[in-house]
């Protein structure tokens, strides 16, 4: 959930690079904003104009109307029921950031084919998703950010198997600052997803579940190439519908790619779940501390799964 917050938010802050300042707030500054956020899109889908950006006081309302975008999906594949527009409200700053909040709720059904052609029917739903950041144009990312979730619930059913997942509640930190590496920032993210529960069930299998008070997550980014990568993406979208590209843009395309290598100079993420249990019908167990900590450092990376104090199956 804490990436799908991220991503989401993200197709919709790219627009901010085109500025704006805090005295601007005007019908042509929020059409421009509008624009150029449905040019993002494939022209399929931009026609559309599934996002819509008005002057609201003193910062803009960005409303993204999500089945706008799925209208192109034939229905027989793919349905949806119980979509609305998100919306989001940035603020432009006089020192070029801008603050973007957001407090939504999603509650949807639907159903899918798969590739082998069998359906599955889905039901997803969040209480409130609320995030306050700081989103930075020269970088087309957040400087900082709070983000949050409640009553985070997912369903998933096929005529042979259920599955239900569900969390209590979801917190996420973001802070940055600039790197030891002149023009490059580092990153550190961490938050916490309470009361886990997740129960599968099918017609050849016993039914199971897995479950824990909490699951920690804790990252850290160093030396990213941050500005680099920003030209890379608008290069790539300026030059999406060309089937070739030139030697000249092949050429500009390499000498970013060698600029900005190495794109990060570390990483390292830890993920820990507390008091992890397993309940099945062949027996239980389960564990007080379950983790992974991933680790790359240049060339050297490092995976490892640690456990402690494992409970009597």
């Amino acid at each position: 959930m804490r990436h799908r917050l991220i991503t989401a938010t993200t197709a919709i802050i790219m627009a901010f690079t085109t500025g704006a300042s805090a005295t601007d707030i005007s019908q042509d500054s929020a059409n421009n904003i509008r624009d150029t956020l449905n040019h993002l899109l494939p022209k399929d889908i931009a026609k559309r104009a599934p996002v819509t950006v008005t002057p609201a006081g003193s910062r803009y309302e960005i409303g993204y109307d999500f089945s706008k975008l799925l209208a192109q999906i034939k229905k027989t594949d793919f349905d949806i029921k119980g979509l609305k527009p998100f919306k989001i409200f940035a603020t432009p700053q006089d020192n070029g950031l801008w603050d973007l909040e957001g407090n939504n709720n999603l509650n949807v059904t639907g159903h899918f084919i798969g590739p082998d052609k069998k359906r599955s029917d889905f039901t997803y739903s969040v209480a409130d998703m609320v995030f306050n950041s700081v989103f930075d144009p020269a970088i087309s990312y957040f400087r900082s950010g709070d983000f949050s979730a409640k009553e985070l619930k997912f369903i998933s059913s096929t005529d042979t198997e259920v599955i239900k997942a569900s969390f209590g509640n979801m917190i996420y930190k973001l802070t940055s600052a600039e790197s030891v590496t002149a023009g490059r920032l580092d990153f550190a993210a961490n938050g916490k997803m309470s009361t886990f529960v997740e129960q599968v069930s099918g017609k050849e299998m016993p039914p199971i579940q897995i479950s824990a008070d909490s699951l920690d997550f804790d990252t850290k980014v160093k030396g990213v190439a941050a500005k680099d990568l920003k030209e890379m993406v608008l290069f790539v979208l300026d030059h999406v519908e060309q089937k070739h590209l030139t030697k000249e843009s092949e050429t500009k395309f390499k000498d970013m790619l060698g600029k900005a290598f190495p794109l990060l100079s570390s990483l390292e993420e830890t993920i820990r779940l507390n008091n992890l249990a397993v309940t099945s019908a062949v027996g239980s167990g389960g564990a007080k501390s379950f983790g992974y900590h991933f680790t790359s450092m240049g060339r050297a990376t490092r995976r490892a799964l640690a456990w402690r104090s494992m409970l009597a199956t």
